[in-house]
């Protein structure tokens, strides 16, 4: 019984060290979406680009990140080290000059290296227009470096 206990132990331990991270984007769903409801009350996924596109933090369920440069304070708030502030922050930010990239972030009163570097897994570029006519590039972003 105690050999049970240890391996139950070290399973919990795995799943704890894995929650931390955000789930890889699935080659297998390249377009995610959501069907409606058909009287049941359940919501139903779909990755054919059926039904509605995802909005809020629902991109954040498939691995793909949030555009800072467009995701309302509601959404931001999901990313780790966002809370009400930050996420406030970051949306009066953008409205004075656009998120294109990952740096950028740092422009955002409360996010400083150790946050940006937290967050940069969950996040994707490329969403407001402002970055497009700037020619900036809109590429995800990349955890290895910097991008944009």
């Amino acid at each position: 019984m105690p050999r049970f206990r240890i391996e139950l132990v070290l399973i919990a331990m795995l799943l704890l060290v894995g929650a931390g991270r955000p789930p890889a984007p699935d080659a297998a769903c390249p377009q995610p979406g959501l069907l409606p409801d058909r009287g049941d009350g359940v919501v139903r996924l779909t990755c054919e680009g059926e039904g509605s596109p995802l909005t809020g933090a629902q991109p954040l369920l498939f691995g793909r990140g949030l555009d800072p440069g467009v995701a309302d304070a509601a959404a931001l708030q999901h990313l780790p080290g966002l809370g009400p502030v930050r996420s406030s922050a970051l949306v009066a930010s953008r409205e004075q000059r656009a998120l294109c990239r990952p740096a950028d972030l740092l422009r955002v009163r409360g996010i400083g290296p150790h946050t940006l570097e937290r967050l940069r897994p969950y996040l994707r570029f490329g969403g407001d227009p402002r970055c497009a006519a700037a020619g900036t590039p809109s590429l995800p972003s990349d955890p290895g470096g910097e991008s944009g």
